[in-house]
C-alpha cells in the first residue's frame, strides 16, 4: 500500500495538534479517498505532493556480481545434481557425495 503525506491547508493558522501541525504520513490502499481532516483533531488537512522511490528489482539485485559484492556465494544447480558457483567465495562445486 502507497504511503500518503498529508499537511495543514495553505495559509491557515497555526496548528498546536501533534498530528497535523507539519507534514505526516498515512499508509492507505488507492481505492480510499484522500483524507480531508486530521485524524487526531479534526482540522482540514490535505494530501501534499510527494515524489515516489522507484526501487530496484529483485532480478537486479541477485545478478551474481551484486551478491558478490555484498559478500554472499551464489550458487546453481547443475546438470548431474551438483550446484555449481556463480558468484562469491566458496567451493566451486557442492554436491550430496
Amino acid at each position: 500500500m502507497p504511503i500518503y503525506h498529508y499537511g495543514p491547508i495553505t495559509g491557515a493558522a497555526p496548528r498546536e495538534c501533534e498530528t497535523c501541525a507539519v507534514r505526516f504520513e498515512v499508509v492507505q490502499p488507492m481505492s480510499e479517498p484522500a483524507l480531508t481532516a486530521c485524524p487526531a483533531c479534526g482540522a482540514p488537512v490535505m494530501r501534499t505532493p510527494t515524489a515516489f522511490g522507484v526501487g530496484r528489482s529483485t532480478k537486479d539485485l541477485l545478478k551474481p556480481n551484486n551478491l558478490a559484492a555484498k559478500g554472499f556465494t551464489q550458487y546453481r544447480r547443475g546438470d548431474n545434481g551438483q550446484y555449481e558457483k556463480t558468484a562469491g567465495n566458496g567451493p566451486a562445486t557442492i554436491s550430496r557425495d
